[in-house]
């Protein structure tokens, strides 16, 4: 008598325990560059020229002085995607370097976000989404 409840308490246990990890998203998304981030509207486009005068962070973006003041852009892509195209990201994005950068302005949660499409650095340009669907070209 003692055997099948033990039998069906380890069952139950086992349920318990493996159900959420069977249901869980595992944090990963299709991995082409569809998420939330891409379906906010395209408010804007814009066009800095500038020195950097912030950046390191990744995710925190990159900050620009402008004639008309300091602007944050977001979106400069992982360091293997300039490295693919032979550059260095680190090195390009230092701070008191001249930039100029092309790119569309989103809502995130209620918030503007400039996102680079291309950027220009020491003559050399770089592109970093589609100009159509706005997907990330390092996806």
């Amino acid at each position: 008598m003692k055997k099948p409840i033990t039998i069906y308490a380890i069952a139950a246990f086992l349920l318990l325990c493996l159900s959420p990890a069977a249901f869980a998203a595992k944090g990963h998304g299709a991995g082409d560059g569809s998420g939330p981030l891409l379906l906010n509207t395209v408010v804007s486009t814009f066009t800095y020229d500038g020195v950097i005068t912030s950046a390191g962070v990744p995710g925190d973006g990159i900050e620009i002085s402008t004639a008309d003041g300091l602007v944050t852009v977001y979106g400069m892509g992982p360091s293997y995607y300039w490295e693919s195209l032979g550059l260095d990201k680190l090195e390009s994005l230092a701070i008191g370097a001249s930039v100029s950068v092309t790119g569309i302005v989103v809502e995130l949660n209620g918030e503007l976000r400039n996102l680079a499409t291309t950027i220009t650095v020491d003559g050399i340009t770089l592109d970093l989404r589609d100009p159509v669907t706005t997907k990330p070209l390092w996806r």
